[in-house]
């Protein structure tokens, strides 16, 4: 082990310690091809500079007149003061050129010419001389404040490609000072806008909802969410124009120099590696040196390893074996004691057994007890409700005889009073006739006694005497006795009835008072609202119904008033043939085209009175035969085309030829579906298509 130590250790000072003298000259020719190449560099973005001023002098003169005069008087200002941008940016791949330009608006855009400032004051003289004082048309900014975050992605750059499989974002493929950056992200978002070269699946990327903005290939992608469909979006595609700005071509005579100069260098370069692969070679066969007594040096500690772990398993298993017969010769020592320990346990588990057993069976029982006692709590349920029937049945004979009881009491009322009458009569009559008979003779006595039998025998004098009276009273009070023994309570509950009876028609009295308030306040507010229902309907009736007159039909709308409001509603009676009557418009009544004219010439006459900017109709014509189409689609035309009307959007998939159309109709047909060609051929292959099949035509 000592001996591959002392071998890895040797290789590893050679390897660290390379010859100086063999490199040093060939990183001395790479650093001159390389300040050649800088200082070539250098010449091109002067020629660059130079075609984008004149591509500026092109489309923005009184730019490249500022740019001049800045180039003479930078100091007079205070702060740092950008060229116009498109000589401040740099494109670190000019093949997204096209991509990046129509970004920024185009050639003919401000972005392009914009100077920026990074101090107010600067801004403030620049634009008063150059604008004010000059009157050059340019573009002049001071963003204020622009965040550190400004040029932040929505997401990385790792995730881009991989789940939505662009290549970059566009503010990575710009190179220009931090300033010129931020705003250009401020103002045209270059920072929210991915971009390829080739063709991707557009779909996943819209739904994704995290681009506004995206290029593809030679497409450009503006997407905006639908404000009619929640959750979708819009997709707006137009095709990417040539790049004129960042395109820098270059003169054929410069171009073949750089050419000549980048071929010198890259043979130079080519020489250096020559040299360089030779000490690589040298170098990775000490490298491999190494890399196999790395190899032996592992595979060794890897068998120390194994080996440490064996003797740590031996020792483990030894001590597990000494532990294990200790603990065998403690349970042969006491054999009879664990016989007995493990007979205690079967006795308790028999004990529990029985328990368990006995517990069920006591389960058992009060099974039993409590369905019997279920049975006779159910008994005793149905003799309450006969009970409570047999009670009801008491109580409503009761209060039937409390109103005899109370009849026979105003007779026996009647009958003591008219007794007491007569008896006070009676007795003033005998005292009298005992008076009068004191004083007559022996034979005017007998003649006395003679009229009073008379007088009680007589039928002409036919009445009751006290007795009789007497009797009547008693047999009325033994009536009244009776039923006081049958019911003893009987008068209370006819007095709680009466209670009842009077608080009962009290409060039918309250409720009367209440629902004629009620019936008053519906009454009034009714009296504002119904009218102006009236009113409306009216409105819509007659609109309806002239609607109808134009199309040799007949109808009205009528409101359907029903004692509850909750079922008024709107009835609409049309009538298709001179045969029929007004029918209401139902689903069973009418064909499907006869309820779709109704429909729309009823939403035609609630028009006037909804106001809208515009209107869609979707596929309305659907259902309809030939003639009803055709009538409807002139209601509309002509409906749609009055002045101050809202505009219409008619959508259908279909339409009958020959149809009713004014100047003011514009009828649009949409193409749809993965058939459509990307690219589309010259309008005159179209036209000459047309005139070669006439046949084809619509």
């Amino acid at each position: 082990m000592k001996i591959l130590q002392r071998k890895i250790q040797e290789y590893e000072e050679n390897l660290s310690n390379p010859p100086d003298a063999d490199t040093s000259a060939i990183e001395a020719s790479i650093t001159r091809v390389n300040e050649k190449m800088n200082e070539q560099r250098l010449e091109d973005m002067k020629n660059i500079l130079n075609i984008r001023l004149q591509q500026l002098q092109r489309f923005h003169p009184d730019t490249v007149k500022a740019f001049e005069w800045l180039r003479q008087n930078r100091d007079k200002f205070s702060g740092r003061v950008y060229n116009p941008i498109l000589l401040e940016i740099n494109l670190k791949d000019s093949r997204y050129a096209s991509h990046i330009e129509q970004v920024l608006g185009g050639h003919r855009s401000n972005t392009f010419r914009t100077f920026l400032f990074e101090k107010q004051e600067d801004y403030l003289e620049f634009t008063r001389i150059a604008i004010d004082q000059h009157g050059w048309k340019l573009t002049a900014a001071w963003p204020d404040r622009l965040r550190e975050d400004v040029t932040r992605t929505p997401t990385s750059t790792e995730e881009l490609r991989q789940k939505f499989k662009f290549e970059h974002y566009m503010v990575d493929l710009i190179q220009a000072p931090e300033f010129v950056l931020k705003y250009l992200c401020l103002e045209t978002k270059i920072n929210l806008i991915p971009v390829s070269l080739q063709p991707i699946n557009e779909e996943p990327v819209v739904n994704s909802g995290v681009f506004q903005k995206f290029t593809s290939a030679q497409s450009f992608y503006n997407v905006k969410p639908n404000r009619y469909s929640k959750g979708s979006y819009q997709t707006e595609v137009n095709l990417l124009r040539p790049a004129q700005l960042l395109n820098d071509s270059i003169d054929n005579e410069v171009k073949k120099a750089l050419i000549d100069g980048i071929r010198m260098h890259q043979a130079n370069i080519q020489q250096c590696e020559q040299d360089m692969k030779e000490l690589t070679k040298e170098a990775d066969g000490i490298k491999q040196t190494l890399r196999e007594l790395e190899a032996e040096k592992s595979d060794l500690q890897s068998q120390k390893r194994d080996i440490q772990i064996a003797v740590q398993q031996y020792e483990r298993n030894k001590r597990r074996l000494e532990q294990t017969t200790t603990e065998l010769e403690q349970l042969q020592a006491e054999p009879e004691e664990d016989r007995a320990r493990i007979k205690e346990i079967r006795e308790e588990i028999e004990r529990l057994l029985d328990d368990e057993a006995e517990k069920l069976n006591l389960f058992t029982d009060h099974s039993h007890d409590v369905v019997e006692n279920y049975k006779r709590t159910s008994r005793l349920q149905l003799e309450s409700v006969e009970t409570t029937l047999r009670y009801e049945a008491v109580k409503a004979y009761i209060h039937s005889q409390a109103g005899a009881l109370e009849e026979a009491q105003k007779v026996l009322a009647g009958y003591k009073l008219e007794h007491d009458n007569l008896a006070t009569r009676v007795k003033s009559y005998m005292k009298q006739a005992r008076d009068a008979g004191r004083e007559l003779t022996a034979e005017l006595k007998e003649s006395f006694k003679d009229i009073v039998n008379r007088f009680r025998e007589g039928d002409a004098l036919a009445f009751e005497s006290v007795e009789e009276l007497e009797l009547k009273i008693a047999e009325k009070e033994g009536e009244a006795a009776a039923i006081d023994f049958a019911n003893p309570n009987a008068m209370k509950h006819y007095e709680a009835r009466v209670q009842e009876i009077d608080r009962l028609k009290a409060k039918i009295e309250d409720d009367k008072e209440k629902m004629s308030e009620i019936e008053n306040k519906i009454a009034e507010l009714r009296s504002q609202w119904e009218p102006r229902i009236d009113g409306l309907i009216g409105r819509i009736n007659e609109k309806f119904s002239e609607a109808f007159r134009r199309i040799g039909c007949a109808g009205e709308i009528a409101i359907d008033k029903q004692e509850d409001f909750d079922k008024w509603g709107v009835q609409i009676r049309v009538k298709f043939r001179d045969t029929e009557k007004l029918q209401i418009l139902t689903g069973q009544r009418q064909s499907g085209g006869e309820r779709s004219v109704s429909t729309i010439l009823y939403l035609m006459s609630l028009q006037n009175l909804a106001k809208s900017p515009f209107r869609v109709v979707d596929e309305i014509n659907q259902g309809m035969d030939p003639k009803n189409e055709r009538m409807i689609h002139e209601q509309i035309v002509q409906g749609a085309s009055r002045s101050g009307t809202s505009q219409y959007f008619l959508i259908t998939p279909k339409l009958l030829p020959d149809l009713y159309y004014n100047e003011k109709i514009r009828v649009l047909c949409i193409y749809n579906g993965e058939w459509v060609p990307t690219k589309m051929d010259p309008l005159t292959k179209y036209l000459k298509h047309a005139r070669q099949y006439p046949e084809c035509a619509v």
